[in-house]
């Protein structure tokens, strides 16, 4: 058995250290492994600088790369910018189809207001002429209005239908022309319970309902009212107050027997 080595005495190993970080050794330490140690740490010494300056370096190399963004971070950047222009885009669409809807809504509103127009004017019957319409005939409904009795000064009348082109027994306008005091009063008559209003239209009373009477440059006027499911019209060179006073004696009809 080799006997146990005594562990190196403490001073010796305190010198060491202060030899291993480059300081002086003391004139009781100049132990030849203590001035080896010593000369091995002036030798070491650049290199110590050397590491210092590479630690220093990747203290910044490691701030460097913390203060940039991860992966992650700039996936997430990009898609902010695209997830903004995909809203700016939707945004952008609505807007087109909303303003092509409000064009699309003015220009039925146009033509609704010109097809009203028409509807509640002297123009709906221009070139209208009962002697070249249909006769009404049994099983035609709906049944129009006619006055329950004509004025005295009436001298003539003559009747005539237009029929749904599907259906020969559905009507779809109905017309009269009488002649009264040596004037054409012309009936018009179509099923519906609209009367729309119109700003060259004056209100007028017949019995409790209100219609509307329209006059045109050639001294034309056009009583229009809505009764028993029917929108009805007179059209004559006669006064509101002879047209008011007809219109107070229409009625629906029970049987086309009445003009066969």
């Amino acid at each position: 058995m080799k006997p146990e080595q005594e562990p190196p005495a403490r001073e010796w190993l305190e010198g060491l250290e202060r030899a291993s970080a480059g300081w002086m050794l003391l004139e009781d330490e100049q132990d030849e492994t203590l001035v080896l140690a010593d000369q091995l740490s002036s030798v070491l010494a650049p290199l110590r600088t050397l590491d210092e300056a590479a630690n220093q370096h990747r203290q910044r190399l490691l701030r460097h790369f913390r203060a940039r963004p991860t992966p992650q971070q700039r996936r997430q950047r990009l898609r902010r910018p695209r997830l903004y222009l995909l809203i700016a885009t939707c945004l952008l669409v609505a807007l087109s189809f909303g303003m092509i809807a409000l064009s699309g809504i003015e220009a039925w509103r146009s033509e609704a207001s010109t097809a009203l127009h028409d509807s509640t004017s002297l123009t709906q019957i221009t070139g209208l002429s009962v002697t070249g319409l249909s006769r009404p005939h049994a099983g035609l409904r709906p049944y129009p209005l006619l006055p329950t009795s004509l004025p005295a000064d009436t001298h003539a009348s003559t009747y005539g239908v237009v029929t749904s082109p599907s259906d020969p027994d559905l009507l779809t306008a109905f017309l009269a022309d009488y002649r009264i005091a040596g004037q054409d009063v012309l009936v018009y008559e179509q099923p519906s319970d609209l009367l729309f209003p119109s700003a060259s239209a004056k209100p007028v009373q017949i019995g409790t309902q209100t219609g509307h009477v329209y006059q045109d440059a050639t001294g034309n006027h056009a009583l229009q009212w809505v009764q028993a499911g029917m929108l009805c019209q007179l059209t004559s060179k006669l006064s509101v107050e002879r047209l008011t006073a007809l219109a107070l004696l229409f009625q629906p009809i029970q049987s086309w027997d009445v003009i066969l």
